[in-house]
């Protein structure tokens, strides 16, 4: 992950997809949680001083976020 040319790319194209989703269910809270917490790992993966335990607690909260997504249109 650190160093990786692509992670931005990467990131980037994930957001913009997430965003058109988001756009298409309604603006759920949710989402935009997940979203966010993408976007600062995003900003994390790009600082000098790099912290891992914060990115991958970044990640790891978006997934759950995501989780929560699955729960919630099960209902």
């Amino acid at each position: 992950e650190e160093n990786c040319p692509t992670l931005d790319e990467y990131f980037s194209s994930l957001l913009w997809r997430l965003n058109g989703y988001n756009e298409i269910f309604g603006n759920q809270p949710v989402m935009i949680d997940i979203m966010s917490n993408l976007e600062e790992a995003r900003i994390e993966a790009r600082k000098d001083k790099y912290s891992h335990f914060k990115y991958r607690k970044l990640v790891l909260d978006a997934f759950n976020a995501l989780d929560q997504l699955k729960e919630s249109d099960g209902e």
